[in-house]
């Protein structure tokens, strides 16, 4: 029986004998909870392996595409989307060069790998262009 059924069934809370053990270790050297797809892409025929970018992938692809100019934050989200496209399909790899040939290539097709690189990663363009204009330097 779960700790919710017997709270649920009497009200009381049970003693936990075997409390899970938390420990840096685990975020360290555990296992991630990056998800990963296989993506067809029928313009080009062929599938792409994607995965989810991670926090600081997100924050290093985003200090790259942020410049400031006074108290304005400006977001190159073209730029933002070659280097998520470049550093979320895994299979083939793609680095930042290739990856920007594919973008003034394919239109759908690159929305598409990149859309759900996002999805996966629970982040948007959108969500970061908000965040960078609610930035404020010196808060």
């Amino acid at each position: 029986m779960s700790v919710e059924q017997l709270d649920a069934q009497n009200g009381a809370v049970p003693e936990v004998v075997d409390a899970p053990t938390f420990a840096k270790d685990s975020w360290l050297s555990g296992a991630t909870d990056l998800e990963e797809a296989d993506v067809f892409v029928e313009a080009v025929g062929t599938h792409v392996k994607v995965r989810a970018l991670s926090a600081g992938q997100l924050a290093s692809i985003q200090d790259r595409c942020l410049s400031m100019k006074g108290d304005t934050a400006k977001v190159d989200s073209a730029r933002m989307a070659v280097l998520k496209f470049a550093t979320g399909v895994i299979e083939p790899t793609f680095d930042e060069n290739e990856a920007n040939v594919v973008a003034h290539k394919f239109g759908k097709s690159f929305s598409l790998v990149v859309g759900v690189i996002d999805e996966l990663s629970k982040a948007s363009e959108e969500d970061i262009a908000k965040a960078a204009r609610r930035f404020r330097p010196g808060r």
